[in-house]
Order: structure tokens, then C-alpha cells, then sequence
């Protein structure tokens, strides 16, 4: 996805390049796509189906990142109902506020309909939008726990 790409140039740019490489891919290049790393992660856009499916080809797991809200979930189970069957599908609720019955509604629907979700949650925080450029601190915005309860579902 074209902000990860952004990312990577302001944060070279700025002198502090992130500490691994973002390159920009296609459906072209995803489909003859070779793993030289333990392990890549892959942004695609919502609504590309032929990057999408190009994939859920080469994917271990299948991260669908999204907020609560009714209109994004509503994307997000367009992409659970492609990608469940075919790849072990996780999905991570994002600006996630707490104080909401969305939140809440969304994730038990999750339950009740066997998807797999993140017990981690990322938080809805204005400061997350500002560090596009920078290596964030992996604990102040729950990375970190995402981290460790991905590689458990690895």
C-alpha cells in the first residue's frame, strides 16, 4: 500500500530509515513473489481483489486491520468471507475505543461467527497518525502485545 512506501522515504529522508525494507509491490510482482526473509508482511489495499488474491496465495496469515465502525467492518467481513476459507484469517480491531457498544458489538459478532480475532487491540489515538516517518515506541500503542500474540497464532 502506497503509505507504507510513504513511510519508508520520509523516515530515509529524515535520516533514520526503518529497520527493514518496504518495497512496493503489485499483483504482477506478488505472483511471482520468492520468501527471502523469516518473515514479510504484505499491505494491501481494501479494494483490490487481484492484489488480494494474489496474496492469499502467498500468505501464511492474513491480518484484516479495521476499525469498529459499520462502514469498515463492512469491508473487513467482504475480506474475511474471501480469505477464511483459504488462509488462517485473524482480524485486528484498530482505533479502537472502548467506551463504544460498536467495539463490543463487533468483536462478539466475531465470536459468534468463528472468525478469528486479536485479543489485542490498537488504540484510537490522534498521535498514531503522527508518526508516519518515525520507529515508534513498540509498547505505547500496544504493538508490542500484537506482536507477541502473532507469533503465538504463527
Amino acid at each position: 500500500q502506497g503509505s507504507a512506501t510513504d513511510w519508508a522515504r520520509i523516515a530515509d529522508e529524515d535520516g533514520t530509515p526503518l529497520p527493514f525494507e518496504v518495497r512496493p509491490a503489485n499483483h504482477a510482482s506478488l505472483r511471482s513473489y520468492k520468501s527471502t526473509t523469516d518473515f514479510t508482511v504484505i499491505d494491501t489495499p481494501p479494494t483490490d481483489p487481484s492484489v488480494v488474491d494474489a496474496v492469499v496465495k502467498i500468505a501464511d496469515l492474513i491480518i484484516v486491520p479495521t476499525p469498529p465502525g459499520f462502514m469498515d467492518t463492512d469491508r473487513a467481513w467482504s475480506t474475511v468471507e474471501v480469505t477464511a476459507s483459504q488462509v488462517p484469517t485473524y482480524v485486528l480491531l484498530s482505533r479502537f475505543d472502548g467506551r463504544t457498544n460498536d467495539a463490543a458489538d463487533f468483536a462478539s459478532l466475531l465470536d459468534e461467527r468463528g472468525v478469528g480475532r486479536f485479543e489485542t487491540v490498537i488504540p484510537a489515538s490522534v498521535s498514531i497518525g503522527r508518526l508516519r516517518g518515525t520507529i515508534p515506541n513498540p509498547s505505547k500503542f500496544r504493538f508490542d502485545d500484537l506482536t507477541t500474540e502473532l507469533l503465538e497464532v504463527l
